[in-house]
């Protein structure tokens, strides 16, 4: 062997006996010591159980220790008893380093855990209060940044996610659901100074496994898991409002709050309202709407890997539907308010438009048709064709057939402007 590698305590996801896993890490260990080659240990909720075995079994041995994302941070490094290497994480007891005694800010520290600690001093040099704190420089770190998957993987089928790592030049390997990831599935498809650009063949996605990068060292970081998290269910529109709480209805301009049942793992909620106002974002949101109709309210959400899932939920407001028109238009071909027709909303299946002049007489009539792309309504309108010239004023009639059955007729009286 060149090593043992990976030799895992893992409390976290407590896919092992602990007592079955504990005594497999001493045999590690044993191993370790036998055949005098180096043992890299991935430790995982599990700190104070590694450090109690490392202390009785390697007095006197090198220890190297990673300071990583996951990796074992010791509260007091004295407890640790070992002796001899270069380690990114202090062993034994702490050393005065006095050539930064006084400085606010320091730079180019060598890797290693650091103690820094400040005194109030009062005019006699007596200590009136100190602070203390620890912190890390990291070695051998790796970082990740930009994961996002295909279609495939969030429909949990086989396919590729690609994700930038941060690393030095160390040799790594990827870990999905605790098992390595075979070579031949990896490929580094970008390569810059910093970092390279990984793309992954996933044969077997699950709805939630550790996704782990783990240099030669043993040195890596766990994936964050809304990150493995690719599976997004259709989430469900619940909304409020207490005019529609007690009497069934919403008037025009009351508000109303929309709220996702779903947000877990999810980065964006998107909102159309259908009312041709502008998005909305976030997993709670009020809106109102301004006209009566039947409204159909979309929900996109989207997960920070990528991956979507969609929802609608109509809304009636008001009697849910609008018709509108105008009282006067001005057919002149200056190519504006050159057509006379209904504005409408809400849940109408169906438009019969006619123009009458002062006598009765049909001056027009129109169907309306059904857009194939688009599903909407359409009126083209009248524009003015036959109009008598010894009248300016004319009467429509606008027939609508509703989503209810029940049909509503609209008439009125407009006035052409030459």
């Amino acid at each position: 062997f060149s090593k043992i590698q990976n030799s895992n305590l893992d409390f976290f996801y407590k896919n092992s006996d602990k007592t079955h896993q504990i005594n497999s890490f001493k045999e590690h260990i044993e191993a370790s010591i036998e055949t005098n080659v180096p043992l890299i240990i991935h430790s995982r909720d599990a700190e104070k159980e590694t450090f109690e075995i490392l202390n009785a079994s390697f007095i006197g041995s090198e220890i190297i220790f990673c300071a990583g994302l996951n990796t074992m941070i010791l509260g007091d490094p004295t407890t640790l008893n070992v002796q001899g290497g270069t380690n990114s994480c202090s062993a034994g007891s702490w050393e005065l380093l006095p050539q930064y005694s006084g400085l606010s800010a320091i730079n180019d520290l060598s890797p290693g855990i650091y103690k820094v600690e400040v005194n109030n001093n009062d005019l006699d040099g007596n200590i009136l209060c100190t602070k203390e704190e620890i912190f890390q420089i990291n070695r051998d770190s790796i970082s990740y940044d930009n994961l996002a998957v295909d279609f495939e993987l969030c429909e949990l089928t086989s396919g590729y996610l690609t994700i930038d790592v941060y690393s030095n030049n160390s040799e790594l390997f990827f870990y999905y659901d605790n098992q390595i990831i075979d070579p031949a599935n990896i490929a580094i498809i970008n390569s810059f100074p910093d970092f390279n650009t990984y793309e992954i063949f996933i044969s077997n996605p699950l709805t939630n496994a550790p996704l782990e990068i783990i240099n030669e060292f043993g040195c890596g970081v766990i994936v964050d898991e809304e990150d493995t998290n690719w599976f997004v269910p259709v989430p469900e529109i619940q909304f409020s409002n207490p005019e529609y709480d007690q009497f069934g209805s919403i008037s025009i301009g009351s508000s109303i709050i929309f709220e996702s049942t779903f947000t877990s793992g999810i980065e964006t909620f998107t909102w159309n309202f259908g009312d041709g106002t502008p998005l909305e974002f976030g997993p709670v949101v009020t809106h109102a709407f301004n006209l009566d109709g039947i409204y159909i309210v979309t929900l996109d959400i989207y997960s920070s890997a990528g991956c979507t899932a969609s929802v609608t939920q109509e809304i009636r407001i008001g009697k849910g539907y609008t018709i509108m028109l105008p009282n006067v238009f001005t057919p002149n071909s200056d190519n504006f308010n050159e057509l006379f027709r209904p504005l409408f909303t809400g849940g109408i299946l169906e438009i019969d438009f006619q123009i009458f002049d002062p006598d009765g007489h049909q001056m027009y009539y129109e169907n309306s048709v059904t857009d194939l792309i688009s599903n909407d309504l359409i009126i083209n309108g009248w524009d003015g064709e036959n109009a008598k010239a010894t009248t300016p004023y004319f009467i429509y009639k606008v027939k609508a057939k509703l989503l209810t059955g029940e049909e509503v007729i609209k008439t009125g009286l407009f006035k052409i402007l030459r």
